[in-house]
């Protein structure tokens, strides 16, 4: 029979839950630094021949960047462009050969552009935007093969163009829950006349599904003409865009079905007068809590805006619902993307003073208050890449595992062609939290780490203790990370018999991401 142990009160207990078992290397950029093992500097040109421009952006799931947008050969008009580029900047000649593809089946040979791509996780990828056909403007979508070239049994030969009225066509594209595309632009629906926020749904083979709204169409009308440039469908189906009416932005919501949601705005359309002349929003996002994320410009500088379910200005953002960007002489906003912990990526262009004044790419991050974040870009919260003598701005970005990429264009001073612009900046990926629970004689104390370092950022610690079956707060903390993302929180030991333990961490307290939990004898 062996020994029996008395357990001593002083003996110190301890769990260790680890969020993920990941080892951290020994030294880290910060996330917005240049990213050099992509093309030596973190970024390259893309050259087809002739002119050409890029709008979207993709990592897909091998960390391969595909690129979309349009090439012009002399007088000729636009077709769809494509080019997908190897994680370390070279061109991946499995692509089409030499990395580059450009598709000019899109209806009739005449002002087609690729606006928009969602990768699919098989390598292949949706590819929306402008098409024309019998002399008006068409939504166009095509699937291309992980190799580039477009999928024949997608739409019908290949393609899915559907006329919609109004002008441009398509802008955005996003897939629905079931994994039905939704396709988003400007149309003319109804009687109005008038060019509308507009979404059409078709099914994953590209065909259209003539089951939703009005045969497979759905249309927000603000009143006047709408154009709508930017789509974000959430994981419950709704659908929010963003484009403008000329003079102001405009922001619509359509529920899963395609009708107007009642309660955002007027007739689900909110008109933003952002104080300048010209105001566009160019990209939208629905956050988890149902707010509504709108960046965009006031024609002098770029915005974000953050409304309210509906519709309403949320104050807390930014002092007043709006984020002005504050550096250069001009910039703007041109997509957006929801980021750790509830932080907010924006990419677009911002012209610095110089001399010479010099426009380049910008990706900046906002904290979820709509502040810029010092954890982002060198300090200041933003980064900006470009090529000296030449006007240079990104359309879209995408969000890795562990690097954004970001993509637009690049225009010569003088004497050469447009050309498509990919840059790489460092991310670390949010890995989480750890907790750790120390019982004391009189006191518990709980400690842990957040990954990546978030210092000077509070970790939200609650003690709660189990009665009658429910579990009941005894008392809640607010501890700040040190400088090496530690934190500690002490409370005076519970007399209960079973204890509980959540430490959740975000970059603002009213958005909560990651969090552990451990259960214990108090």
């Amino acid at each position: 029979m062996g020994r029996k142990h008395r357990r001593s009160a002083s003996i110190r207990a301890t769990v260790i839950l680890l969020a993920l078992a990941v080892a951290a290397p020994a030294a880290v950029a910060a996330p917005g630094d240049p990213d050099t093992n992509f093309d030596g500097d973190a970024k390259r040109l893309v050259y087809f021949e002739g002119t050409d421009a890029g709008h979207d952006v993709a990592i897909m799931p091998n960390g391969r960047i595909l690129v979309v947008g349009s090439n012009a050969v002399g007088i000729n008009p636009p077709d769809f462009a494509a080019a997908r580029v190897l994680p370390n900047g070279a061109m991946d000649t499995s692509f089409s050969g030499d990395g580059i593809a450009t598709i000019d089946e899109i209806g009739d040979p005449f002002a087609n552009e690729a606006r928009a791509v969602v990768p699919l996780p098989d390598g292949r990828a949706i590819v929306t935007g402008r098409a024309y056909v019998s002399g008006a403007h068409a939504f166009g979508t095509v699937r291309l093969l992980a190799n580039g070239t477009p999928d024949t049994s997608f739409g019908t030969g290949g393609e899915s163009v559907y006329q919609v009225g109004g002008d441009y066509g398509a802008f955005d594209a996003d897939l629905a829950p079931d994994g039905d595309i939704i396709v988003a632009g400007v149309g003319i629906g109804g009687t109005s006349g008038d060019n509308d926020l507009t979404v059409m749904r078709l099914d994953p083979n590209g065909v259209l599904d003539t089951t939703f709204k009005d045969s497979g169409f759905a249309w927000l009308d603000g009143g006047s003409d709408e154009y709508g440039r930017a789509l974000d469908v959430a994981p419950d189906g709704a659908m929010a865009m963003a484009g403008d009416d000329g003079t102001d932005a405009v922001v619509g919501l359509f529920q899963a079905d395609g009708s107007p949601d009642p309660d955002f705005g007027t007739n689900g359309v909110v008109t933003l007068d952002l104080g300048g002349f010209g105001d566009t929003a160019a990209a939208v996002a629905l956050e988890p809590d149902g707010d509504v994320l709108v960046a965009g410009t006031d024609g002098s500088a770029a915005i974000v805006v953050r409304l309210e379910p509906d519709g309403s200005p949320d104050t807390s953002f930014a002092g007043d619902g709006t984020f002005d960007f504050p550096e250069g002489t001009a910039s703007s906003a041109q997509d957006l993307q929801l980021h750790h912990f509830g932080s907010i990526l924006v990419a677009g262009d911002v012209t610095l003073p110089g001399p010479p004044a010099d426009q380049q790419g910008l990706l900046f991050r906002l904290r979820p208050d709509g502040t810029l974040d010092p954890a982002f870009g060198g300090g200041d919260g933003w980064a900006a890449a470009g090529f000296a003598g030449r006007t240079d701005g990104f359309a879209g970005l995408s969000v890795g595992s562990n690097s954004i990429a970001v993509a637009g264009t690049s225009e010569p001073a003088v004497g050469s062609d447009d050309e498509m612009f990919v840059a790489r900046f460092k991310d670390r990926a949010a890995s989480g939290i750890t907790v750790t629970v120390r019982k004391k004689t009189q006191r518990a104390v709980f400690k842990g780490k957040v990954s990546p370092n978030h210092a000077g950022q509070k970790v939200r610690v609650s003690y709660f203790r189990k009665k009658a079956g429910k579990w009941r707060l005894i008392a809640r903390k607010s501890p700040t990370l040190n400088g090496s993302s530690l934190y500690s929180a002490s409370f005076k030991r519970s007399k209960a018999k079973k204890c509980r333990v959540v430490a959740q961490f975000a970059a603002d307290l009213d958005h909560l991401g990651s969090s552990k939990k451990a259960v214990f004898r108090c």
